[in-house]
């Protein structure tokens, strides 16, 4: 997930590198928003929501 983020991120994030913040921020928000889908989502029967939770996480990671 870590490489689909990095090669869709970075060349945008280069090209606009003026925008470089935001680059960062957005996918810091998607990190917070895994790590609270791991956290609160999903129940004892059905824990696959907690699993996409760290793919988000993971997808988060690539480009910071």
């Amino acid at each position: 997930m870590d490489l689909k983020a990095i090669l869709l991120i970075t060349p945008l994030s280069d090209r606009f590198h003026h925008h470089r913040a935001l680059f960062f921020s957005l996918p810091v928000c998607i990190q917070i928003a895994g790590l609270l889908m791991t956290t609160y989502a999903g129940s004892a029967s059905n824990p696959w929501p907690r699993y996409g939770g760290l793919l988000l996480v993971g997808f988060g990671l690539g480009p910071t």
